[in-house]
C-alpha cells in the first residue's frame, strides 16, 4: 500500500498512511478522514471555509447547509461550482474539454434541480 502524500496543484491534497487516509480542499480544510478501523468522517466548508455539512460513518450528520428556495440559485451556485472545479481539473487534465466536463456534471444538475420540486 502507498503511504505518504499526493498534491494536486491548486486543489486537493491526500496523505495516506497504515494509520489514517486524509484528504484537505484547496483551502487546506480537512475533508474527508478514514482510519484503518474503517471510521470515516466526511466534512464540507463554504467559500468562507467555514464547515456547513459533517458526517461519519457511525450514521451522525450534521447539515447546516444553506437551504435553496429556488432553481434560479441552484442554477447559478451549481455554475459557480462547475467553473471553479472545471478550472481545477483542467489544470491537471488539459484534454478534458468544457462540453465534455459539461456533460458529465448534467445527472448532478438533474438531480439538484429535482431536490427543489421536492421542497
Amino acid at each position: 500500500m502507498f503511504t505518504g502524500q499526493i498534491e494536486w496543484k491548486e486543489s486537493y491534497k491526500i496523505i495516506n498512511s497504515e494509520e489514517y487516509f486524509k484528504v484537505f480542499d484547496k483551502n487546506g480544510n480537512q475533508i474527508y478522514y478514514e482510519n484503518s478501523n474503517k471510521f470515516w468522517v466526511k466534512r464540507e466548508f463554504d467559500e468562507n471555509d467555514n464547515q456547513i455539512y459533517w458526517e461519519n460513518s457511525n450514521g451522525k450528520i450534521i447539515n447546516n447547509r444553506p437551504k435553496l428556495n429556488s432553481i434560479d440559485e441552484i442554477t447559478k451556485r451549481l455554475e459557480s461550482q462547475m467553473i471553479q472545479e472545471y478550472k481545477t481539473i483542467e489544470n491537471n487534465y488539459p484534454y478534458i474539454s468544457l462540453i465534455e466536463f459539461i456533460n458529465k456534471k448534467y445527472d448532478e444538475i438533474i438531480k439538484k434541480m429535482n431536490e427543489v420540486g421536492n421542497c
